[in-house]
């Protein structure tokens, strides 16, 4: 019976010391009660928020997750290859009809690998809808239209559809826009 009470307090400690290290990086997040883990900060300078994703995502983890090769990441990588590669080759053709074959199932197939390549390396998001969706191209699709009636090459406004848009993301990342989160509700 004591070996068990024992156990019993053993597992508390690391389940304080678990809950001491949430609470720590909660608090090197900056959290409030309702800002979903976003603290509204101020005076902290530009780019640091940046820094601090870096020194929280790509700094710590990155070796003991690369090295990490055993059955389960195998068989999740050939899972994530079919239930990727299925969605780029379906949209692929449906981008090829709506783009006269400017984007196509190549392209398609490519983009959403580099993509994922990309974003797997430096991205501190789990979760990312990676591909074609139904909103992108229905957007290729207008601006396609809208490319051929103003005799504008579409691969040409596309890339630069896409260098500005990724102006103004690094724009808001660079200035830490993430942290008016807080102010945002169901509602909002």
């Amino acid at each position: 019976m004591k070996n068990t009470d024992a156990a019993t307090d053993d597992s508390r400690l690391k389940g304080t010391e678990k809950t001491a290290a949430i609470d720590q990086t909660e608090s090197d997040v900056g959290s409030d009660a309702g800002g979903h883990g976003h603290k509204m900060r101020s005076g902290q300078g530009w780019g640091k928020g940046i820094v601090a994703d870096v020194k929280r995502t790509i700094l710590t983890h990155w070796k003991a997750e690369m090295t990490n090769l055993n059955g389960k990441v195998i068989a999740t990588s050939f899972f994530l290859y079919f239930a990727c590669i299925a969605p780029a080759v379906t949209f692929g053709a449906i981008y090829g009809k709506a783009t006269n074959n400017y984007i196509g199932t190549v392209e398609m197939i490519l983009a959403t690998a580099w993509c994922g390549i990309v974003y797997s390396l430096i991205g501190g998001q789990p979760m990312m809808i990676n591909g074609g969706t139904g909103p992108v191209l229905a957007f290729s699709e207008i601006l396609y239209k809208v490319s051929k009636s103003m005799d504008v090459p579409f691969l040409s406004l596309n890339a630069w559809i896409g260098i500005w848009v990724s102006i103004y993301m690094f724009i808001g990342a660079f200035i830490d826009l993430n942290r008016v989160i807080v102010l945002c509700t169901r509602f909002t």
